[in-house]
Formats: structure tokens, C-alpha cells, sequence
């Protein structure tokens, strides 16, 4: 009878079972199409070869086996990852430079701080996992194994279409969401450029414009990424059930297979719980602000209307930090009621945008529920006959994830902070 097998280096698939899991051998490796593994590439998928061996490689078929190739395609992906975090790093501490301290653009100010640094916090992640894949040391659970070229072209293997239908997997939830949700972002920034005088549109204007499209669209592929590998976490905690349905009785197999399951399920959620917290946070932040800020502001006499998140026009002075254009926008369109509303409209969607495609990838606050649900398939499959197999089995299941932790509680303690800090922030006109 077959049994579950893991490989040393934590990346083999769940089980051999050819009934209930696809085998993936290097040439199912090697059918990954060209759009996932340019997904790959973009992430930071890939490795540098380390040896001459006949292995092949999980970004190549048997016609490219050259090493030059393979190093190129490291090289590449990693130069395009530290280019994008060096322009955004750059684009930001021009930002700080400009704009700390100056009370008149406080609220615009918070406003890109909740925002910027979450959508960083994507291409940070892919550089430090691609670094840290290469040079640090091999550890058999590790949430860099998500990254990981061989695990990750093992589950790509798996989305593999047919001939003749598209070549991404969940293609409506990617051209709605993934694709059209950033269009709409670099859409409205666009506009806002564009109404710029000529003479605004020095060097830092056309830097945050580039670096905010692009890394905007770096952060929407990064959801969609981690979305396909909740995906497969979901269909693998049915192979897994289903496996273990099939083998009652057999309790090494079975425990071998849990322990794969839950490998990959912790590996995930590794990565993707402290990271919701950090941008739901600073989303919650953001979108209190905003709101709160707003109601503060409007007033409506009857001859005049004071504008919403921007405190009064203070001019610019020349001695003032001349390459940064402090009252370009403001004095252009932010005092005109038209682009007022699309203003606000684009601040709005941004902190939208930030919590939305996140939230969507992981289909909640925290990917346990994928971890609960295994348990309870389990728990429906208990029987008498069996009575003391299910019960070593429930023992060992329930001491690897214990039902109340911090990271849980974590999860809905940093949004509510976000709300409080936000909402008090605002109550101060003078802040």
C-alpha cells in the first residue's frame, strides 16, 4: 500500500495516493505555462544553480538546461525586485523629506504613511525570501519555503490549463480583482497628474507617479500570488480528508499525512497572518482618518465651504525645499469642487484597494478556518470500530495547532487599535 511521503527539504507534495493527489514529477514541473512562471519571475521564484547536475530546473523543459539561462533569469528577477524597492524606498524618504513636518499637508501626510509602506511591504517580502532562499540555511518548515522554486512550481503544476483556455488559473477573480482593481488606482493618479501645471511636474512628482503605479500593481500580482497558494492549501485539505477516509486504521500513514498537510498549511499562514495584520492595520488607520477628518472638516456657511481633509492654504515660499512643490496641487485642483470630489475618491479607493485584494487572497482575517475545517472533516468521520485510532488521531491533531493562540487574537486586536488611533487622531482639529 502506498504511504505519504515528504522530501528532506519540506517541499514534496502531500501524498502518492494517484486516486486522490496529482503526482508531481519533474515533468508535471515542467508543464507549468509561461504565464505562472512568469508569476514566478516576478516574485522572486527562482534559483541560482548551484551545481551542474542533470536535475532539471522547475523554470526550464529539457531544451533549456543551460546554465547561462538559468542564472540569467535569477539575475533578472532579482535586479527588477531591488530596482522596484530601491525606486519606492527612494520615493518615500523624498516624500518625508518634503512633507514631515509641514501642518498644512498633515492629513495627506498620515494619509500616504498608512498606504505607501503597505504596498513595500510586497516587494520586501519577495527580495528577503529570494535572498534568503539562496544563502540561508535549509530549514524544513520556514515561511521562505512559499517562495520556495520547487514547492511553488509544484503547486503552479496543478493550475495548469488545458489547451486552447486561459493560461491563468481563476482568471475572472484576476481580471475583476487583481487586474481592474490597480487599473483604477493608477487610473485616478493619472488624472490627478495630468491636471498638474507644467511647471509642477518636476523630478519627485514624476517619481511618486511611477513608483506608485508600479509598485501598485507589484502589490495586486503579490495578492493574486498568495491567493493561488490558499487555493491549493483549500483542495489539499481535501486530498488530505479524503486520504485519510481511504486509510482508517493505518495511523503512521495517516499521521505522515497530517503532518505534510499541516507543514504546508503553517508554512502560509507564517507568512500571510503578520502580514494582513500589518496593512489591515494601517488600512483601518488610514480609512478612520479620512472619514473622521472629513465630517470634522465640511462646513457649509452660506457664502463659503471649507475644503475636507486639508487644513487652510498656507503659500509656498521659494526658500522652502525648492524642488519639492508644496502648493502645485493643492492651489491647481484640490480648491476646485470637481477634482475635490475625485481627490477624495482616489484617497478613498487607495485604502480600499490595500485592505481588499489581502483580504480577498486570504479569504478572511486569518487562514485558520482552512486548518478548522480539516479537523471537522475528520471529526465527521469518527466510528466506533475505530474508536481508539481517531482518538490518538484527534490527540495529535489538536497538540499541533492548539484552538486559542495569539496570533488569532492578534488578528483582531491590531484592526480595532487602528480604529481607536485613528478615530482620536481625528478628533483633533488642531492636530
Amino acid at each position: 500500500m502506498e504511504k505519504a511521503e515528504m522530501d528532506t527539504n519540506g517541499e514534496g507534495h502531500l501524498f502518492n495516493s494517484r486516486q486522490f493527489s496529482v503526482n508531481y514529477d519533474n515533468e508535471e514541473i515542467r508543464n507549468v505555462n509561461n504565464c505562472l512562471k512568469a508569476l514566478m519571475w516576478l516574485h522572486g521564484v527562482v534559483t541560482w544553480p548551484l551545481s551542474t547536475g542533470t536535475t532539471s530546473s522547475p523554470m526550464f523543459g529539457d531544451n533549456d538546461k543551460k546554465r547561462w539561462k538559468e542564472r540569467l533569469t535569477f539575475i533578472s528577477s532579482l535586479i527588477s525586485l531591488v530596482i522596484l524597492t530601491f525606486a519606492s524606498t527612494v520615493a518615500l524618504l523624498l516624500y518625508l523629506y518634503c512633507y514631515f513636518g509641514k501642518i498644512d499637508h498633515f492629513l495627506r501626510f498620515v494619509s500616504y504613511q498608512c498606504y505607501w509602506p503597505s504596498l513595500m511591504s510586497a516587494q520586501i517580502i519577495c527580495l528577503a525570501s529570494l535572498i534568503k532562499n539562496q544563502v540561508g540555511k535549509r530549514r524544513n518548515i520556514s515561511w521562505v519555503k512559499v517562495f520556495s522554486g520547487k514547492c511553488c512550481a509544484r503547486i503552479m503544476s496543478t493550475f495548469t490549463s488545458n489547451p486552447g483556455t486561459v493560461p491563468l488559473p481563476k482568471f475572472s477573480a484576476f481580471l475583476i480583482l487583481y487586474l481592474l482593481v490597480p487599473t483604477v488606482h493608477s487610473a485616478l493618479k493619472l488624472t490627478f497628474f495630468m491636471k498638474l501645471k507644467t511647471e509642477c511636474r518636476n523630478f519627485p512628482q514624476y517619481l511618486w507617479l511611477i513608483s506608485e503605479i508600479s509598485v501598485a500593481y507589484f502589490f495586486s500580482m503579490f495578492c493574486y500570488f498568495l491567493y493561488l497558494h490558499r487555493i491549493n492549501l483549500e483542495r489539499e485539505s481535501e486530498v488530505a480528508s479524503k486520504f485519510i477516509q481511504q486509510h482508517v486504521g493505518e495511523f503512521d500513514e495517516c499521521i505522515s499525512t497530517v503532518k505534510t498537510f499541516f507543514r504546508e498549511y503553517y508554512q502560509l499562514r507564517k507568512i500571510l497572518l503578520p502580514w494582513l495584520n500589518f496593512v489591515i492595520f494601517n488600512s483601518t488607520f488610514g480609512l478612520t482618518v479620512f472619514f473622521t477628518w472629513n465630517f470634522n472638516e465640511i462646513v457649509i456657511p452660506s457664502t463659503a465651504t471649507s475644503m475636507p481633509i486639508t487644513d487652510s492654504y498656507v503659500p509656498f515660499h521659494p526658500n522652502e525645499r525648492a524642488m519639492c512643490s508644496y502648493t502645485c496641487d493643492r492651489e491647481h485642483f484640490l480648491h476646485e469642487d470637481n477634482f475635490l470630489v475625485l481627490y477624495n475618491s482616489f484617497v478613498l479607493w487607495r485604502h480600499v484597494m490595500i485592505a481588499i485584494l489581502p483580504y480577498y487572497a486570504a479569504n478572511a482575517l486569518d487562514i485558520k478556518y482552512v486548518w478548522t475545517d480539516f479537523k471537522m472533516k475528520l471529526k465527521f468521520m469518527h466510528s466506533r470500530r475505530e474508536r481508539m485510532f481517531w482518538k490518538d488521531l484527534s490527540i495529535y491533531i489538536d497538540s499541533l495547532h492548539p484552538n486559542t493562540t495569539v496570533d488569532t487574537i492578534n488578528s483582531f486586536i491590531f484592526p480595532i487599535i487602528g480604529f481607536a488611533s485613528g478615530f482620536l487622531s481625528g478628533k483633533q482639529r488642531d492636530f
